[in-house]
């Protein structure tokens, strides 16, 4: 995490700091991450929530579809997609956000993991062997 914030532009740092302490505030017992290529939340081994700075702003990911729409009917008139919100550089995390992703964990979001259980470990992938291609037989010509 430290790295991702470190390897942000000047100008965007600041930000990500803010966005990151909030998110610990919301999200003590989480897990950091980092998912994607940015820095992730994950409660019990799923992720719930991720950040990242871009050249102009920044943006929220907030994974639940059901928290998403909680916290956008708290954020009208902000420039949202599905699962993300975006900030310009000078503004805080609303408290709004923190304190939804805080109840959330607390909640429905340490019940969802206990429903769908932790994240299973990958199966190791044994690579193959590879394959020889036969070698092509050139001809002359005019022989």
């Amino acid at each position: 995490m430290d790295a991702y914030l470190a390897s942000q532009p000047p100008h965007v740092q600041p930000a990500l700091v803010k966005v990151r302490s909030a998110m610990r505030r919301a999200l003590p017992t989480a897990e950091e991450a980092i998912k994607y290529g940015m820095p992730a939340y994950l409660v019990g081994g799923r992720a719930v929530a991720s950040f990242a700075g871009f050249k102009n702003h920044y943006a929220l990911y907030i994974v639940s579809a059901t928290l998403f729409d909680a916290i956008a009917r708290d954020l009208p008139n902000r420039e949202m997609s599905k699962g993300i919100i975006r900030f310009d550089f000078d503004e805080p995390v609303p408290e709004a956000v923190v304190q939804r992703l805080a109840n959330w964990s607390q909640t429905e979001g340490s019940a969802t993991v206990a429903m769908k259980g932790p994240k299973r470990a990958k199966k190791p992938v044994t690579p193959r062997p590879k394959q020889r291609k036969p070698e092509s037989r050139k001809t002359k010509r005019g022989s």
